[in-house]
């Protein structure tokens, strides 16, 4: 995805869009394993913030807090929890925010039980 500059996407963990082979489907986890969020933006500074904030925030992400963590280009987030936790409608969503402003772009896998 592309995020918009110097804002924010909500990653919707209970109705997530996913497309493989060309095909769009929307996927609504009930339980969370991993989520890995990689920065693929070649050019320095144009950094990611990752947040569990707003309405539903899925605080699970950061044991309970609210994330706020940086995500340089060329890096990546990646969360694990072979139990996996629950997704529900008021702990379901995850904010990506463009810092720089300059349109910053990512991929993220989600694993899970649906």
């Amino acid at each position: 995805g592309v995020l918009p500059s110097g804002g924010a996407t909500i990653i919707d963990l209970a109705s997530m869009s996913s497309t493989s082979f060309g095909i769009t489907s929307t996927v609504a986890f009930t339980g969370v394993k991993n989520v890995t969020v990689y920065n693929t933006s070649t050019v320095q500074n144009r950094d990611i913030n990752i947040r569990a904030t707003g309405s539903n925030a899925f605080t699970n992400l950061f044991n309970g807090g609210s994330g706020n963590l940086l995500i340089k280009p060329y890096s990546s987030f990646s969360y694990s929890d072979p139990y996996s936790f629950a997704v529900t409608g008021s702990q379901k969503n995850i904010s990506l925010f463009d810092v720089s402003g300059s349109g910053a772009t990512y991929e993220i896998c989600v694993l899970g039980n649906i």
